[in-house]
């Protein structure tokens, strides 16, 4: 399987390589680095993809996520906030933006947050 995951990276090496600009490669390129837990990689092309006007909930969740795993709460509390805002009803978004609340100590918040979570479908 890895194999398949390594020959998917060189076309989405080459499609970013012949349209740059384009977000969707990006992201492409972004989820397959988190499947493979190559987080710091992942992480870069997403911020590509942001940078190039994505809207993608699942690109703010998993850059959230890539930065809570890497210890920066902060910064993962932001683009989990983004991820929020473009999908205010998301389980698993608001499950996960809770605990990473709890982890800064805001426990507070993170109830708020796991109650909004048992509240959507």
């Amino acid at each position: 399987m890895l194999d398949r995951f390594r020959e998917a990276e060189g076309y989405l090496l080459e499609a970013v390589e012949l349209a740059p600009d384009s977000s969707e490669h990006h992201v492409s390129i972004g989820l397959l680095y988190y499947k493979l837990n190559e987080y710091d990689r992942s992480r870069e092309e997403y911020l590509s993809a942001v940078k190039l006007g994505t809207k993608r909930v699942d690109v703010f969740f998993n850059l959230g996520l890539i930065f809570d795993a890497s210890g920066k709460y902060e910064e993962a509390l932001t683009f989990m906030e983004k991820a929020i805002s473009l999908d205010p009803e998301s389980h698993e978004v608001l499950n996960n933006y809770g605990a990473t609340l709890y982890k800064t100590g805001r426990y507070h918040d993170a109830i708020k947050s796991y109650l909004r979570s048992l509240q959507t479908d």
